[in-house]
């Protein structure tokens, strides 16, 4: 049993050492997680390690309710960055950054309240910007802008409290593909949408 040979009971908080094999039979190597229950609840900071390079995988802290509140990162088992957010009691809340892959910026913004909220921005692998626009309670409103891959403008639009024409684009293996465009009313499609793919 794993968890007889690699865990260990400390009163109510239960601990697991940074790196263990199930050496009975198998020497698989696990993906090692530390964690802290208290009452039940899962509590504290838990950390994940990569069972093949011993990386750190994530890092997220709870309340003593169990929910996410603070900083939550991730990495690939490579190290390089997933993603860096802030919870409070659960709910996304603060700056956010997104990496693609590679290693490379994709997305930054803010988060209020479980919404997207203020500026966010999306990046080219090559680390130029893509589009740039405003949120406000998870709603898109403001200036929005996008550009190709060189820096040319795709299209721009301002929308009034989430109204306004839209234009939709997508990143498809580093290209700018154009999804659809319509309108939109409170940041919600309304009236008939052209929808554009590859098929």
């Amino acid at each position: 049993n794993w968890e007889d040979k690699c865990g260990s009971d400390e009163g109510a908080t239960r601990k697991w050492p940074k790196r263990c094999t199930d050496a009975g039979t198998s020497g698989v190597m696990f993906r090692v997680e530390v964690r802290q229950y208290r009452d039940g609840h899962q509590i504290g900071v838990e950390t994940e390690w990569a069972p093949e390079t011993g990386k750190k995988i994530l890092e997220r802290h709870l309340d003593d309710q169990g929910h996410n509140h603070g900083a939550f990162r991730s990495w690939d088992d490579r190290g390089r960055p997933v993603d860096a957010v802030h919870f409070k009691a659960g709910e996304l809340e603060g700056k956010a950054e997104y990496w693609e892959p590679a290693g490379k910026r994709a997305a930054r913004g803010v988060y209020k309240g479980g919404e997207r909220d203020g500026k966010w921005e999306a990046f080219y692998p090559t680390g130029r910007r893509f589009r740039q626009g405003s949120y406000r309670a998870g709603r898109l409103d403001g200036a929005w802008w996008f550009w190709d891959p060189k820096g040319k403008v795709l299209s721009s639009t301002k929308l009034i409290d989430g109204a306004g024409p839209w234009i939709d684009w997508a990143l498809v293996e580093g290209v700018p593909v154009k999804r659809a465009e319509g309108a939109l009313q409170k940041g919600q499609p309304v009236g008939e949408w052209v929808f554009h793919s590859k098929d």
